[in-house]
């Protein structure tokens, strides 16, 4: 989950007092005033123009997961705030944000709906998982659905304090991250003086952001991206054992090319990005620290997983 920037323009079905959005609004104010019961119609975030400006503003990925669309699935117009009725809560969603251009994200149907997953957990192997995901026929389930947790009391959406994180609003590296060094790529909420970060905890239950085909995923980036950390490694020490400066070049060299790679990897575009920025991240730090304290650090490591 990375944060994305928002153009404040949204596209013509949702823009202006005339358009589609605009009119299916007050169609759905006079229903609803009339009867909080009724039947709302809500088609104008549908629309073709709206999906495209998401898949745009998105990079053909989900603003949760950041899986990437196109071979197996289009993805969905996803309302951030649930524009249908909170049954748990008996009470009506925020059918008036169904078509604001600020409340839409572009969404898998994994994170958005609710399904039956596996969560790995912490201290679990994938090997553990694979059989926990084989041999349960009746998966508990978790996605969104028509959650939307917020602390306190629901208010109207300015006075509310939502925990789900809208990545157009707020950078959920912040919130939440992927700690390249425990062999399996699981979303880890930020530790804070008072616990786990709040905002990152409910986002990553709420989107399933550790089910487990996800973090089998996400994994295997991590461990394609092994092979560059150990050519960083290498180039590195050999770089300090170099005997001549055309030695110490061509090691320095190697050494760039193997971040460059990884940097590549977390452009914003790519499936899986924020696996790839933490990583990177990591290894900035440990260089940092290695040039500053003058002695050599173990590197970040990288455990192999058996899932591949």
């Amino acid at each position: 989950m990375i944060f994305v920037s928002r153009p404040k323009k949204g596209p013509e079905s949702l823009r202006g007092s005339t358009s589609h959005g605009a009119i299916e609004f007050n169609s759905n104010k006079a229903l609803f005033n009339a009867n909080p019961l009724s039947r709302l119609v809500f088609t104008a975030y549908r629309r073709a123009d709206v999906k495209q400006a998401l898949y745009i503003v998105f990079d053909e990925k989900c603003a949760y997961c950041e899986t990437r669309f196109g071979a197996s699935g289009d993805g969905a117009v996803e309302h951030y705030r649930p524009k249908g009725r909170f049954i748990a809560e008996n009470r009506p969603g925020y059918w008036w944000l169904a078509a604001r251009w600020d409340n839409l994200l572009l969404s898998c149907q994994h994170c958005n709906e609710s399904r039956g997953q596996i969560i790995v957990t912490p201290g679990m192997t994938m090997e553990e998982a694979t059989r926990l995901h084989r041999d349960t026929l009746k998966k508990p389930t978790h996605g969104k659905g028509n959650q939307f947790p917020i602390k306190g009391v629901r208010r109207r959406p300015k006075k509310e304090d939502a925990l789900l994180i809208d990545p157009t609003r707020s950078d959920p590296r912040k919130h939440l991250y992927f700690p390249p060094d425990q062999g399996i790529s699981l979303a880890v909420p930020r530790e804070t003086p008072t616990g786990p970060d709040v905002y990152g905890l409910a986002t990553i239950n709420v989107s399933a952001l550790n089910r487990f085909r996800l973090v089998r995923e996400r994994t295997g980036v991590l461990m394609d991206l092994r092979k560059h950390v150990l050519e960083l490694e290498s180039s590195l020490d050999a770089a300090e054992a170099a005997q001549d400066q055309a030695a110490k070049h061509a090691a320095n060299t190697r050494s760039t090319t193997a971040l460059a790679a990884i940097a590549a990897r977390a452009a914003k575009n790519r499936p899986y990005s924020a696996v790839a920025q933490d990583l990177y991240l990591r290894l900035i730090e440990w260089m940092r620290a290695e040039r500053r304290d003058g002695v050599r650090l173990p590197v970040p490591s990288l455990i192999a997983s058996n899932l591949l």
